[in-house]
């Protein structure tokens, strides 16, 4: 075992011990940057699911007529003091006197 040929055989075994670490760092750099990768393409995926359901939401909410809608009614009061001859040219401006109903119609003029 201690032998001439003794020296030979420990720096094959360090040799190939190094080789082993090596290939071991690389697979886990490996399985690190697929998990990185794969956590992005998800983050990306909810992303995008968000936005479908959103444009999903907004264009229900498009379609849908104003009178099954349960908001605030400014849609409606600017309709009716626009139908009055009240209301600016744009009927739904934030001035609309859902937004200031103490307002008169014709001071309503001066703030558009």
């Amino acid at each position: 075992m201690f032998g001439p040929g003794w020296r030979g055989a420990e720096k094959r075994v360090i040799r190939i011990r190094i080789i082993i670490i090596i290939i071991i760092i690389i697979i886990i750099i490996i399985i690190i940057i697929i998990i990185i990768i794969i956590i992005i393409i998800i983050i990306i995926i909810i992303i995008i699911i968000i936005i479908i359901i959103i444009i999903i939401i907004m264009i229900i909410c498009l379609k849908l007529p104003l009178r099954r809608c349960t908001a605030c009614g400014v849609c409606q009061e600017a309709r009716e003091t626009k139908a009055r001859g009240n209301a600016p040219s744009g009927a739904l401006t934030a001035n609309s006197p859902a937004h200031y109903p103490t307002v008169a119609p014709a001071q309503q003029r001066v703030l558009v």
